[in-house]
């Protein structure tokens, strides 16, 4: 071997190489050992490390383990039938049946990359924008494909007519075909193309016609559209912030989310039981106050025996803690 040989430096890609490393099983018992059993640990193979079956001193094997030098460890007796014997023989197995797999995975990969190599870059981008436009799930995001569309001057016929199926399947580029945007795309895609399919020939129609952009249905669905994304919008913000309550673990020491009070109101002598819960729970008409509600506000952190004031509009309030326990 030529050290000076640039080609010392070049690699197999993992489908060419003859024995993987993920293939590999290196079993060892020493410090001499742990660089290979690293290397093999690290790249997906096999490493065990071995002990004295006597003296059962497993201290080197946890030391190896808690390192990462090693996934497995057994007694240092290779004859057949033992501990040792039966790890090595399942991972031969699993590494046949991950072998299959593997093959798989390659055939596709290579098929893939075939197909990649048999396209340009504008061929694939304009496939993966195909693509796209036909999983639109919502009138903004057919607005955001459209704007990359556009930046895109040539089209086959059969792409063009893929376009215009798309259209008249998907209602989130149906309804807004008479947008601006949308109507220009189609407007171009439908100039010089000869042949009309019957997709496109709907498409070309209803553009002319005007009828989708003017009619009740259309903004209706636009206006649930809007309602929709709105609410997806709110509960995303929801669910950012919100905080997992388990009901069981709630601590009765102190008032807190999740529990279910007793006060007195003392300006009445009148006994009120709530509920805390989040503000999107809150329903004061079947006892849940908001822990965000003034009330709620003032009583979190209240242990039993307390007296909370609560300033509102209407003048102070005080409340006394009577019981505080877990929602039944």
């Amino acid at each position: 071997m030529d050290i000076n040989d640039a080609a010392i430096n070049e690699s197999f890609s993992p489908e060419d190489v003859r024995v993987p490393f993920r293939n590999m099983v290196y079993i060892g018992d020493s410090d001499t050992d742990i660089p290979c059993m690293k290397l093999v640990n690290t790249y997906g193979g096999h490493s065990i490390g071995v002990y004295n079956g006597g003296t059962n001193d497993k201290t080197k094997v946890y030391k190896m383990m808690r390192d990462g030098r090693i996934k497995y460890f057994s007694p240092a007796d290779y004859s057949e039938g033992t501990e040792l014997d039966a790890l090595v023989k399942a991972i031969i197995d699993r590494t046949a049946a991950n072998e299959a797999l593997e093959s798989i995975h390659y055939r596709c990969k290579k098929e893939r990359i075939n197909a990649d190599q048999a396209s340009s870059h504008e061929e694939r981008e304009k496939t993966d924008l195909i693509i796209e436009l036909e999983n639109s799930s919502s009138f903004a995001g057919t607005h955001s494909v459209i704007s990359k569309l556009l930046e895109i001057s040539s089209w086959t016929n059969d792409q063009k007519n893929d376009l215009c199926e798309i259209a008249l399947r998907n209602s989130q580029i149906l309804y807004i075909l008479g947008d601006a945007d949308v109507s220009r795309f189609y407007k171009g895609l439908l100039k010089n193309m000869n042949n009309l399919s019957e997709a496109a020939q709907k498409i070309k129609e209803a553009r002319e016609q005007g009828d989708l952009s003017e009619n009740a249905e259309y903004d209706a669905a636009k206006d649930e559209q809007r309602d929709i994304e709105a609410r997806i919008e709110e509960i995303e913000k929801i669910l950012k912030n919100a905080e997992v309550v388990v009901e069981e673990e709630v601590a009765l020491d102190k008032i807190s989310i999740g529990c279910t009070i007793r006060i007195l109101d003392c300006e009445f002598n009148e006994e009120l039981e709530y509920k805390i819960v989040g503000s999107t729970e809150a329903n004061s008409l079947k006892g849940k106050i908001s822990n965000e509600s003034p009330v709620g506000r003032a009583l979190i952190g209240a242990k039993v025996g307390d007296t909370v004031k609560v300033e509102t509009q209407v003048g102070d309030l005080e409340y006394k803690v009577l019981e505080i326990q877990r929602s039944m």
